[in-house]
């Protein structure tokens, strides 16, 4: 696999993602990638899926990423510059160094370091995308979270989604009062805590997974 390195923090996968990553190694239909980087997940799962739609609002990490499917001859993708949270219209992202920790937060949850300022972006629902660009026959196979501290706010714009799909997902968190924010809505939205594994569970960061079988 080819990779630019010309974002801080490029490095594809940490091994605990990478292990995360094994578990979604299955055919599906619709992969929806939320908070993408620079391809740490679409890279390694495109394959698998008939069509991915990586969702990264930070101009230089959406830049590389396009630039790592290009290097890898990936069609199957789409890259959508839109922030997703729980409306339509704009938001202001606060841009870290590096930008993996870029945020729709004031602060990220984990540290201020490295805060350089702010940029407005587009913002949309994941609601509002899956009925606007995907057709009433598309079936999102799975969707995958890490938006810094956004997780639950993405959700709440998502409940039509979850509930329409029954998709696969895995959710990253990066505190514990955003992990139970985020369990919160999941419950919200009717999903069966039985069904989620709820991993790495520590006071940095919580993993909320439904694997394919």
């Amino acid at each position: 696999m080819k990779l630019r390195k010309s974002v801080p923090g490029w490095d594809l996968p940490k091994r605990h993602e990478a292990d995360l990553i094994k578990r979604f190694r299955k055919e599906g239909e619709i992969f929806l990638d939320i908070g993408a980087h620079v391809g740490t997940w679409t890279l390694h799962l495109a394959p698998y899926f008939m069509r991915v739609f990586a969702f990264e609002p930070h101009p230089a990490a959406r830049e590389t990423l396009t630039g790592n499917l290009e290097d890898n001859k990936i069609k199957n993708v789409s890259v959508i510059p839109h922030a997703l949270t729980s409306y339509v219209g704009n938001v202001k992202l606060t841009v870290y160094d590096p930008p993996a920790r870029t945020t729709i937060l004031d602060v990220h949850p984990l540290t201020p370091i490295g805060r350089v300022g702010q940029i407005e972006v587009e913002c949309t629902t994941l609601d509002f995308f899956v009925s606007t660009r995907l057709d009433e026959n598309d079936v999102v196979s799975f969707i995958k979270i890490d938006a810094e501290g956004a997780e639950a706010e993405i959700l709440k714009g998502a409940s039509a989604t979850f509930k329409r799909f029954q998709p696969c997902f895995c959710i990253e968190t990066h505190s514990k009062e955003l992990a139970e924010l985020t369990a919160k809505e999941l419950a919200s939205i009717g999903i069966d805590p039985a069904l989620v594994s709820r991993l790495k569970d520590t006071e940095r960061v919580a993993y909320f997974v439904k694997a394919p079988p």
